[in-house]
Order: structure tokens, then sequence, then C-alpha cells
């Protein structure tokens, strides 16, 4: 069963991204000189990917471009980097559906599946076939995954609307791997408000 992107797109507001691992290496190259001189500085740099309030992720980028530890060159790489954050920083991207995905690691390890199954001669009939055989290969390797999380959690497939509406879109692996995920969004404890928090 193909997922129906349009449809997805529609509903759930999906949208390209770019891999957060993948900008943080990228973040790591450009800042490796930060680390001698302020490591402190250096790890929050690091972790810009990965930061989900916006508070702290704007401090952080006032700290670097405020920092005498960062030269002009590498400040101007953080502004540059900064007018694509739309398409990878975590604090803006939470509140897109992207199946719970920010990174290429998952895609990267289906395609290293695949090369097993599938050369540059295999038939389309074949690809089919491996594409099934995958699916219930993960489906077999996550099921005591899944129990856990069913018997754990207080929700059910049937108190999510968003997951049973979705269910004849997308392949039952992708189903399954959303219940978790949608189960931890809404079960978030309470946080402690400061008196300027709304």
């Amino acid at each position: 069963m193909c997922i129906n992107i349009k449809w997805l797109k529609n509903n759930f507001n999906s949208r390209c991204i770019v891999c957060e691992w993948h900008i943080q290496k990228n973040i790591i190259s450009h800042l490796s000189g930060v680390n001698k001189k302020n490591s402190s500085l250096y790890q929050r740099a690091i972790s810009l990917p990965f930061v989900t309030k916006e508070e702290k992720y704007k401090q952080i980028l006032t700290d670097l471009q405020n920092s005498q530890d960062l030269s002009d060159t590498q400040k101007e790489y953080i502004k540059k980097k900064v007018e694509t954050e739309n398409l990878w920083a975590k604090w803006l991207l939470k509140n897109k559906y992207a199946g719970g995905i920010s990174t290429t690691s998952r895609v990267e390890s289906l395609h290293a599946t695949q090369k097993k199954y599938l050369n540059s001669s295999s038939s389309l009939q074949k690809v089919f076939k491996c594409f099934q055989t995958i699916e219930k290969l993960q489906i077999e390797k996550f099921q005591e995954e899944f129990q856990r999380h069913k018997s754990s959690s207080k929700l059910h497939l049937s108190d999510i609307k968003a997951l049973e509406q979705i269910k004849d879109h997308v392949p039952e692996y992708v189903h399954k791997k959303l219940l978790p995920k949608f189960c931890k969004a809404l079960n978030y404890s309470k946080e402690k408000l400061t008196h300027d928090s709304w």
C-alpha cells in the first residue's frame, strides 16, 4: 500500500526537512576550533539543531554572535545557517508532521536493507516483494516493542482519531510505529511555570 502524499500534506501539513544530524556535523566542522577556547559554548552550539525551546535556541545564537571566541567568518556561517532554520531547527519543526523522523539514519538503514535484496537488474515485481519483506521483518522485529507500548500506554488506537484516519493511507509498520509517538506526545508531564511564563 502506498502512502498518499497529497492526503498527508493536506491533513498533517507535512514538509521537506533537512537531517538534524547532518546539520550538527556541519556545525561541528565549522566551529571545531571553538571547542579549545570555550568548550561550554561549543557544546551548546552543536546542540542547536536539537533544541526544542525557542528561548534556549535564541539565547545560544545571541551568545555565539556576542562571543569573542568565534571569528567573523564563523559568525557569518552561523548567520547563514539560521536563514534556513525552518528546515532543521527542532523548536520550529516540532509542531509539523514528520512521522517522528528528523534525521536520515532510519531511511539510510532501510536503504542498506534493500541492498540485500535488490540490485540494478531487479524487476519491478521483485522491488515490491522486497518492500513487503522489509515491512514484514520490521513488524516482527518490533512486535515486542509494540506490545510493551500497548500495555504501558493509557491510550489506544481508537482513542486517537488522527491515527484512525491515516490507517488506510500508510503501511502497517508506519501505523504501528506512530502509536507510541502519539501516546508520548499526548502524555507530557506538567512543567512548573515561572512568574513570567504563560
